[in-house]
């Protein structure tokens, strides 16, 4: 759907039973709403919105990482980021934040994103908040099986616009052991699936997870697991 119909329905009454917590999410995606024109997005362009929890890491720990052999159990928070993208004629991905003054605005080209498989050695600076969806965006560019599709669609020209928000009442803390890194970089990767039309499934989507080796860390795909395939009370 289109920016504008996501302001049509931002103004409208929410239909869906009345909670605190229905309530918090509909106030959080008007305010999402409210700020894409203002942050540069087209009112008559596709627009993909999505909402990704944090991780809780109930037993164990990273016991995702390669090799060890061990299993964890996580569950979801109730807090959540939401996102909103939308597609460029720039062949650039934009990071855009709600809160631009303790997570600045970044960018970078879809030639820097080919910077081969990853190694383990930094790339990209990870103390800032944007290296993680660059992280990402270089293993879908790189590593994955539609690395040669993202780099078909930017020869075409395109790029993307991203704005990430986090605010109120159930607002993701920025904090060690939420994930809210990988919540940030499940949003870019549902967000560049459906716009770059990747037809990524879910479990090819939680393996973005090994873009933080671009950051030089250690990663594996427990915490994306989670977020993607956690339902509300169920074991999984």
């Amino acid at each position: 759907t289109t920016l504008r119909k996501w302001e049509d329905a931002a103004e409208s009454e929410c239909t869906l039973k009345r909670t605190a917590g229905v309530e918090q999410r509909a106030n959080a995606l008007r305010e999402l709403v409210r700020s894409l024109r203002g942050a540069g997005f087209e009112p008559d362009a596709p627009l993909v919105v999505t909402a990704v929890p944090g991780r809780d890491r109930v037993f164990m720990g990273h016991t995702d990482f390669p090799g060890l052999g061990a299993f964890t159990v996580n569950a979801t928070s109730q807090e959540e980021l939401v996102a909103a993208f939308q597609l460029t004629a720039d062949r650039t991905f934009h990071f855009l934040n709600a809160c631009p003054e303790q997570f600045p605005n970044a960018s970078v080209t879809a030639a820097e994103l080919l910077v081969g498989p990853a190694t383990g050695r930094a790339v990209w600076d990870p103390d800032h908040w944007a290296s993680y969806c660059k992280g990402a965006l270089a293993y879908l560019f790189n590593m994955s099986p539609v690395a040669a599709s993202c780099t078909r669609n930017t020869q075409a020209g395109a790029g993307l616009r991203a704005f990430f928000q986090s605010r109120g009442p159930l607002a993701l803390p920025q904090r060690a052991g939420m994930s809210s890194s990988a919540a940030l970089t499940t949003a870019l990767a549902l967000g560049v699936n459906v716009l770059f039309d990747l037809k990524l499934q879910l479990p090819q989507l939680a393996q973005v997870d090994w873009g933080e080796y671009y950051l030089g860390k250690k990663a594996g795909a427990a915490d994306k697991t989670a977020q993607l395939f956690a339902r509300n009370g169920e074991e999984r």
